[in-house]
């Protein structure tokens, strides 16, 4: 799987794009893996050998990853979920991921407006225009922040769509129809960071002696992982939790020893964490129209930091296609429109001799 899903970036290095995740994804061979169950898939590749491994290992992994099991997730989400687990090469940055999204504009040398909500998208004759709400702090003394008045930017001559369609509230004035965009749900996951003592006993064992703790696919409780993720500098413990919600305060007891901290909650909601996946998995377009992209449109297949920067490439290169055509269109039609003045201009040249011939016979026959 991993050789195949590789040949992806071969097919961008070579300029190659697709308009739809569907066409990306049988021209890999990878479309199958996304239409049917990762149970589903391992009973047909493995037979019932492997039940106890999918639901003890391959199900707590994916329940860690997505907080989905097996039966939910498609296989090939199934498949970007053991990597991690699987394949030395896969890493993170140093101080978190998210200092990846502000390197890369800065390379490229962007233009980041924030905070910004982007309402609506319009095409006219000139262009794409965005309507644009900016958030403005209240009167000065007052911390209340309220709306903008709404302005308009553009003309751009083409629109690349980040956000998932479905929670963005994008209006599309004056088109009557987009292609059809799948209905999608989200998971929420809540990440708790701890600082304190795992209680042993909890475990059945005299010292915790594990940096890592998954549960079963069945398992019974709240929460779906426990991580060590590093030591103070007076060697406490910091810990990591997965959990569909926020844990509750009786099972923190229940897990750590007294005088434990809950040093951060983060809640991952609106829309949520990952998508929900359904197997057989539907998918709307990278292409929305004539200069308007969707760069979320893979992740039906699988979601990761990777699928996104793969939708994002896919999208430069088809708006980057789009806009070359655009500016070869006009540029033909400049040379078309520069033709036909001079040809105007020699009309008029031609026209005028021969009246001055008429006019010079004209006074030769009056003589």
């Amino acid at each position: 799987m991993w050789e195949k899903f590789q040949t992806i970036y071969t097919l961008l290095d070579n300029g190659k794009t697709f308009d739809t995740p569907e066409m990306l994804l049988k021209q890999i061979g990878l479309y199958d893996l996304t239409q049917v169950s990762m149970y589903e898939w391992l009973r047909e590749s493995y037979g019932a050998s492997i039940d106890a491994l999918a639901k003890e290992l391959i199900g707590g992994v994916n329940l860690v990853n997505y907080g989905q099991t097996n039966e939910e997730l498609n296989a090939l989400a199934g498949h970007v979920s053991m990597l991690p687990a699987t394949e030395p090469s896969v890493f993170r940055i140093k101080g978190g991921n998210s200092q990846l999204a502000p390197c890369v504009f800065a390379v490229a040398n962007a233009t980041v407006r924030t905070p910004v909500a982007v309402t609506s998208v319009e095409r006219l004759p000139d262009g794409f225009w965005l309507e644009v709400q900016e958030q403005c702090t209240a009167a000065p003394g007052r911390a209340m922040v309220r709306e903008c008045a709404a302005t308009y930017q553009g003309p751009y001559g083409a629109v690349i769509i980040a956000t998932p369609l479905e929670s963005s509230g994008l209006a599309f004035p004056g088109r009557a129809t987009l292609p059809a965009i799948p209905a999608r749900k989200f998971v929420q996951t809540v990440v708790t960071i701890i600082l304190g003592a795992v209680r042993p006993s909890y475990f059945g064992v005299s010292q915790m002696d594990y940096g890592v703790v998954m549960v079963t696919e069945d398992a019974q409780v709240p929460w779906s992982s426990l991580s060590l993720v590093g030591r103070t500098a007076s060697n406490q413990t910091l810990w990591k939790m997965f959990s569909r919600e926020p844990l509750p305060h009786a099972w923190q007891e229940i897990l750590f020893e007294k005088g434990f901290l809950v040093v951060v909650e983060k809640i991952w909601s609106s829309p949520g964490a990952y998508p929900i996946f359904d197997p057989p998995e539907d998918f709307a377009p990278f292409t929305l129209g004539d200069g308007l992209f969707y760069a979320a449109a893979l992740e039906n297949a699988a979601s990761a930091l990777e699928m996104a920067a793969i939708e994002g490439r896919m999208t430069a290169l088809l708006a980057a296609k789009h806009l070359s055509a655009a500016a070869e269109k006009q540029r033909s039609q400049q040379e078309v429109e520069a033709g036909l003045e001079r040809q105007g201009g020699s009309s008029q040249h031609v026209l005028a001799q021969q009246g001055r011939g008429a006019k010079q016979q004209g006074t030769a026959a009056a003589a």
